[in-house]
């Protein structure tokens, strides 16, 4: 009987030395990971978190910007005021070419996922990734609008010392409003 007690011991002490061995092997291979993508842990999740307050401010800004003019839209350039220089520019293309057509390429207003605005308002605020190479910053959030829930996916570049939206994506409906733009300017 001892001899089995000892061997069971032995057993589980191996047992428990190479769980604890593949448990620091995982560890080590994340941090390395981590090391490898030029971003630890800390600095990651900092981003992360810098990254959802910024999109959190701009959404409640946006909002009440709705809110002071009604179902009208905002008085001011939302726009200049929280997308890239590069989104601007091309949207400023595309309205000059919706002017000087008459067609409407901008049906909707990618800020409410709409062409009218009721009860507006963001929520749901996910950081869904980064991607190192573009230094992009990819949020997913959910947008209230119309008695109507749709799920969108931004992406931010950081410009000027703040994260700046670069594009918006309707996932409910597919719709990539960049795409979308830049398709309109090279149609004839």
């Amino acid at each position: 009987m001892p001899l089995v007690i000892l061997i069971i011991a032995a057993m589980s002490a191996c047992s428990n030395h190479t769980d604890k061995d593949s448990q620091k092997s995982q560890a080590e291979a994340q941090e390395t990971s981590a090391e490898v993508n030029g971003v630890g842990e800390d600095e990651r999740k900092s981003v992360e978190g810098e990254v959802l307050q910024r999109v959190a401010e701009i959404y409640s800004l946006v909002e009440a910007a709705y809110r002071s003019t009604a179902d009208m839209g905002p008085d001011v350039d939302i726009d200049k005021e929280f997308c890239t220089r590069s989104w601007c520019e091309l949207r400023d293309k595309v309205l000059e070419k919706q002017t000087r057509t008459g067609y409407l390429y901008l049906d909707a207003d990618y800020w409410v996922m709409g062409q009218d605005v009721d009860k507006f308002y963001a929520d749901g605020f996910e950081f869904e990734r980064f991607d190192e190479k573009n230094e992009k910053a990819y949020v997913r959030l959910k947008l209230h609008n119309m008695g109507s829930e749709v799920p969108v996916e931004v992406s931010l570049i950081r410009e000027g010392g703040d994260w700046r939206i670069d594009n918006f994506k309707d996932l409910k409906y597919d719709i990539d409003f960049r795409a979308m733009m830049e398709e309109c300017l090279t149609e004839n």
